[in-house]
This record gives C-alpha cells, structure tokens and sequence, in this order.
C-alpha cells in the first residue's frame, strides 16, 4: 500500500527516520478529507472538509478484515500514481474491514466517543461522502454545488429522504466508521516522531 498513495505507516517511518536525524517537524500535506467520490481532485486547496481527515491515508493491511486486493500489486509497478484506482482499492478494502468487523468492545467505546465528540458535523460529513458517491455516479461532480438544487441542502427534505434511503444498508455508517479509522492510524503515525 506504501506506493499507492501514501499511508500512517509510512509517515511513521519517515517521521521516525527524520527525529533520529534531529528534524523539529515533519510536515504532510493534504490530510484532511478529500473528495472520495473524485479522487482525482486532490488539491490541499479544495478539501470537501477540513475538519475530519482523508481515509485514503490508512494503510489497509493494519486494518482487521481489509484483506488484500491483488490489484495493488500492479498498482504499485506503475510509473504514476493512479488516484481513482488507488482509492478503489482501499475503500473497498476498508468497507469490507467494516463490514467484517464492526467495532466491538473498546473499539466500540472509542467509536461511539468519537462519533460523539464529531457530532452532527461527523454525521454531515459522513453523509455527504455517501450522497457524493451517489451524486458522482449518477453524472452529477463530487462537491455539492454540482448536485441539484434540492440536495445541496443537508437540511433539506430531499436530503433526509436520501439519509432513510442510504439508512437500511448502513451506507453512512460505513462512510462514518471509515472516516472514524482514520484517527486511530494517523495517531499510530505520529507517535512514531515523539521520543
């Protein structure tokens, strides 16, 4: 996963190669959320949020039930790095880590502690990465102001009939936890630069 788009383990590593050499900081850039739904749209200058971080960044194979996806392997011999690919692979390895092994436990408690501390704003967010894929399908851009009039309202009528629509599959709630994973692996990440 290290050549694909570049993850919490490989930070971790470079972080911790460059405090041996005394480095101060190590900077990277964009972590926040991105466009899932448009994955070529990378630019730390036009995040879809930058409160919550981009999930692309986790390194699937710490993931428990992300499996492996044979794909990556031819990926990773390309010259360039191909986003849209890249970022099929891993949300499909990391849904059907979600799939596989919903929080439990003390993952559980974190989850729900996080989901609390994100609020509505997690919620929102987790929501419009859902609408967006949705959107973006169906011929409409990944940001909300190239969607119809109705659904660029997250208060809107159409908006809530699109939240019970996505409800039963637990579409948000996959959208929710993925973005939930992302701090507990830019927090393995980052611990890698402290002494």
């Amino acid at each position: 996963w290290i050549r694909l788009i570049g993850c919490n383990r490989k930070e971790g590593q470079v972080a911790s190669a460059c405090a041996e050499a005394g480095a101060d900081f190590l900077g990277i850039n964009p972590v926040h959320a991105l466009f899932l739904a448009d994955p070529d749209r990378r630019s730390p200058f036009f995040p879809s949020n930058r409160r919550f971080l981009n999930p692309l960044y986790i390194a699937p194979d710490r993931v428990p039930g992300a499996g492996s996806d044979e794909g990556a392997e031819a990926l990773r011999r390309g010259d360039l790095v191909d986003y849209p690919a890249v970022a099929e692979i891993k949300l499909r390895a990391l849904r059907a880590a979600f799939d596989a092994h919903p929080p439990a436990g003390e993952e559980a408690r974190e989850f729900e502690a996080f989901c609390a501390e994100g609020g509505t704003a997690l919620q929102l967010h987790a929501l419009f990465e859902a609408i967006s894929a949705r959107m973006a399908a169906g011929g409409h851009g990944a940001g909300w102001r190239d969607w119809p009039e109705p659904m660029q309202d997250p208060g809107s009528a159409e908006v809530a009939g699109m939240a019970e629509r996505l409800a039963p599959d637990g579409v948000a709630g996959i959208e929710e936890g993925i973005v939930t994973l992302d701090p507990h692996a830019l927090r393995d990440g980052s611990g890698a630069a402290l002494p």
